[in-house]
């Protein structure tokens, strides 16, 4: 059920209405902005209940919000091409040359291999023509 999507109020509030002292914490409350099933999330439910019961002025630190950062978005692209480039990196790589942007384009590998689906592909292939010429 962790994987299944949500909606705002299928789950119950850290603190449910006129509770003074029930905290429900872990996955399966209502939190927002967060990822469920992580170690971070079950600790922020946690912390959250623990804030409302005891009337704190603290608030839980907020999530660094990663899934929105473009270098990490462009480094992920980057990494899913086996170091490659993504594509449009080479018209990136142009039009933020020696501008205050540049350095967020991640170092693309110059190496000459291919990636593994690459040399799986170069395997059949061989096996096929290996098959061909035997008959």
């Amino acid at each position: 059920s962790m994987f299944l999507p949500r909606a705002k109020g299928d789950r119950p509030q850290v603190v449910p209405d006129g509770c003074v002292n029930l905290g429900l914490v872990g996955q399966f409350v209502e939190t927002n902005n967060d990822v469920v099933f992580t170690m971070e999330s079950s600790v922020r439910t946690a912390r959250i209940a623990v804030y409302e019961l005891l009337d704190s002025n603290k608030q839980v630190p907020d999530i660094n919000p990663l899934q929105y950062d473009i270098r990490h978005l462009l480094k992920a692209a980057n990494t899913l091409n086996d170091g490659k480039g993504f594509p449009g990196s080479g018209i990136l790589n142009k039009v933020l040359k020696n501008t205050y942007f540049e350095h967020i384009l991640p170092e693309i590998s110059h190496d000459e291999h291919d990636g593994f689906f690459a040399q799986q592909w170069d395997k059949l292939k061989g096996l096929f023509e290996h098959k061909q010429e035997g008959e």
